[in-house]
């Protein structure tokens, strides 16, 4: 059966439907063969390799209902491309798709979808968003002023735009996504124009920048401009801030390492803490599954990350939590144990290396006991290691001459429920099977070129 298989398909399998017929007349155990995944790949690879071009069309066959100012919901719903489907008829009649075969296809669904496919040219659709996106974000900050000056003159009936509160690249994504910059090169009233068709401009504004044609004068600009600087201080400022026991501490300020013991303090004294804090009772992964290694959904929003301040923030409130732990569960703990440039700054301590893989050592003459910290603001169920921290790991896997810890730290930022975690390590015998490797962490290469 496998070599007829491998034969049939590397001839194409032209006569599949005569092939499959003659399995299902032979019966059980024979079935027919099907390559639906193969089929679906090479569809959804050449609609991707060919969607600019397609995209193209689509736009060129939509600018009489632009230019005629009709409402564009058609056109951005055309653009997904998702009107142009696998079709399962093929999974019974091929092996493997030609690009030929899938262009027919394709061909005829636009047709079907915009008989004018001609329509009217001028430039290409990606280089008229780019001049209109670099037109729009070049003049974001003056219509933001002028709208929101507007705005503050009658808070009640003058509403703006969500996306004139985030930021100029989400004012433009919001654009470019109402399809209204896809069309002519546009500048000045006509750019304002143009988002006012995509109702990012407010619908009782004037389509000018012009004071005077909006009433406003030099004051009520500057009075706008001093808002938005408010406004923006306070944003970096909670770009740089962590809540600790329900204080804000700004990661930017000078002493800010003290604050955050100052708001945790008494939480490492307390029975629960204690009661909390230990070593980790973990259980054995069983093998992976194919089912739990699928990839994930499509994103909605952009993904958030933390600035190195709020970085720094928890790492310390972590690193201070294992502190204390440490000096209450492990003998000869001192602080010089707390090696980490945040632990010996925090101390007063002179520096040291800050690439040793672990955070705190504490000597033995049989060798160092080694913690690596891994702080959360909550509860994820995971830990990430750097590469130096995976070469400590290793080398004192076999725990001969020194052993390396982890200590995991839960809801860092909440004196009530913060807890320290004594894990093993993950390369040791005794912690292999209970760490899955979920091959998340990048990998550096250096590269030497010649002259």
């Amino acid at each position: 059966m496998l070599m007829v298989h491998v034969g049939v398909k590397n001839e194409g399998i032209r006569e599949l439907p005569t092939f499959n017929s003659a399995l299902q007349a032979l019966g059980e155990p024979w079935k027919p063969l099907r390559f639906e995944e193969q089929l679906r790949r090479s569809f959804k690879d050449r609609i991707s390799e060919r969607q600019s071009q397609i995209q193209q069309q689509i736009r060129d066959a939509y600018f009489e209902i632009y230019d005629r100012g009709e409402s564009l919901d058609d056109y951005v719903n055309d653009l997904t491309l998702s009107w142009i489907s696998f079709s399962p008829e093929w999974i019974d009649l091929y092996a493997d798709l030609s690009d030929d075969l899938i262009d027919q296809f394709v061909d005829q669904k636009i047709s079907e979808k915009v008989p004018n496919t001609q329509g009217q040219g001028g430039e290409p659709l990606e280089a008229i968003r780019r001049r209109n996106r670099a037109e729009l974000v070049g003049s974001a900050n003056e219509y933001r002023r002028v709208l929101k000056a507007w705005c503050a003159k009658d808070q009640i009936s003058r509403v703006a735009a969500n996306c004139w509160s985030e930021t100029t690249e989400q004012l433009a994504r919001e654009a470019i996504a109402s399809g209204h910059l896809d069309f002519r090169i546009l500048s000045g009233d006509g750019l304002i124009s143009a988002l006012a068709r995509a109702k990012l401009w407010p619908a009782n504004m004037p389509r000018s920048t012009t004071l005077s044609v909006l009433g406003l004068s030099d004051k009520n600009l500057r009075e706008e401009e001093r808002q938005e600087e408010q406004r923006r201080q306070a944003n970096l400022k909670a770009k740089r801030s962590v809540s600790f026991g329900g204080a804000e501490i700004d990661g930017g300020e000078d002493g800010c390492f003290q604050k955050v013991a100052n708001a945790m303090e008494g939480a490492f004294g307390s029975e629960g803490f204690k009661r909390r804090s230990g070593v980790a009772n973990l259980e054995t992964f069983r093998s992976r599954s194919r089912s739990e290694s699928g990839g994930g959904g499509s994103r909605t929003r952009d993904p958030t990350y933390m600035t190195e301040e709020q970085r720094s923030l928890i790492g310390f409130a972590g690193e201070l939590a294992a502190y204390h732990y440490l000096r209450q569960q492990a003998q000869g703990f001192a602080d010089e144990s707390w090696l980490s440039s945040i632990g010996r700054r925090y101390l007063g301590l002179p520096p040291t290396g800050d690439d040793d893989g672990f955070d705190f050592s504490i000597p033995r003459s049989r060798g160092p006991l080694c913690y690596e910290v891994k702080s959360h603001l909550g509860d994820p169920g995971y830990v990430d290691l750097e590469r130096s921290q995976v070469a400590a790991a290793v080398r004192m896997a076999s725990e001969r001459r020194g052993r390396w810890r982890i200590l995991y730290v839960a809801n860092a930022g909440d004196p009530g429920s913060i807890t320290v975690l004594e894990l093993p390590n993950p390369y040791s015998d005794q912690g292999k099977g209970l760490f899955r490797d979920e091959r998340t962490q990048g990998v550096r290469l250096r590269i030497k070129r010649g002259d």
